[in-house]
């Protein structure tokens, strides 16, 4: 088999109709078949990927491989061993690109051939769900572009919607103690070898597709914070947020009252909400509020010794 010139590496867990969705969007590239190759690793799913696999066979070269349920840093650990090209472009299942993307990537490489220099792929709420009240509301909050084109330190090194080469994993890895922010942890490290540079050109390359809920975003931001925590207590680093400073000021004292006055806000939650309505700001404002103390929760846990999941927003 001929050789690739870029690598797709993808790491899954029990999301297979957006895997689907995401596989489609590499079937439609206007790059030729032969010059990528899709390296998917199932982090132990309850279902087979294998009938999702059979309807790109013939589309790309596509190689699944699955492991036992170890988390997303393992996964992608093993998705960057198989894969066979000096570039690779790490990715979301959750994302579908657009069709010049794998071309988009061979070019920025052709044009920065250092190894610390990596481009941030800018991608936005598929139009499906993008009215929707809650994507409105969370989208920004869970992945912060830079506002301007530019280039960005270590921060900006997403392990869902970055290319870089595959040299840059010689000596280092993604952490598997990290299930969370381990790209920003493995960014800390390759960085302090080299400062890395993330290029960011602000076009859009891809759709998220996910359907959110404030169920799974207060998930999230309670990992992220537990997570910062342990790589600040272990790295030095900082991060700059108001409730890492101080993370009692923004606990709820009755959670489970506010989680009951939630609950019965959840249909609002797929909607489309005029974002200029009284109704979407009052909206903002509650969810808002069970992010930082969700945000709040974790960073608490991990200096108390807690546990990195949180049961209390389900």
């Amino acid at each position: 088999m001929r050789t690739p010139r870029i690598s797709v590496v993808i790491p899954t867990f029990n999301r297979p109709a957006e895997l689907l969705t995401c596989l489609e969007g590499f079937a439609q590239q206007t790059s030729a078949a032969e010059e990528f190759e899709v390296v998917v690793v199932d982090d132990g799913s309850a279902e087979d990927l294998e009938k999702i696999a059979a309807h790109f066979r013939d589309s790309f070269p596509l190689h699944v491989e699955r492991c036992d349920h170890a988390g997303v840093s393992t996964a992608r650990n093993l998705a960057i061993t198989l894969a066979r090209a000096p570039l690779l472009l790490l990715y979301d299942d959750d994302l579908r690109p657009l069709p010049e993307l794998i071309a988009s990537c061979l070019r920025f490489h052709e044009q920065h051939t250092a190894i610390h220099e990596a481009e941030l792929l800018h991608f936005a709420p598929d139009p499906e769900i993008a009215e929707m009240a809650v994507v409105r509301w969370a989208f920004e909050r869970l992945y912060p572009f830079p506002a301007t084109a530019g280039i960005y330190p270590w921060g900006y090194f997403w392990g869902g919607a970055t290319t870089c080469k595959r040299s840059l994993f010689a000596e280092l890895a993604f952490d598997p103690v990290y299930p969370a922010v381990e790209d920003a942890e493995f960014a800390f490290r390759a960085s302090v070898r080299r400062p890395l540079a993330i290029h960011y050109a602000s076009r859009t390359n891809g759709h998220f597709h996910r359907r959110l809920s404030v169920v799974q975003v207060c998930h999230r931001e309670y990992r992220m914070a537990y997570f910062r925590c342990r790589m600040a207590s272990q790295h030095g680093t900082r991060f700059s947020h108001l409730v890492y400073e101080r993370p009692g000021d923004f606990i709820i004292g009755d959670w489970d009252a506010y989680r009951t006055m939630l609950s019965g806000l959840c249909p609002q939650e797929t909607a489309p909400v005029p974002a200029s309505s009284a109704k979407f700001q009052l909206l903002c404002g509650l969810w808002q509020k069970a992010a930082l103390h969700a945000t709040a929760c974790g960073w608490l846990a991990a200096q108390t010794g807690g546990t990195p999941e949180a049961s209390l927003f389900d």
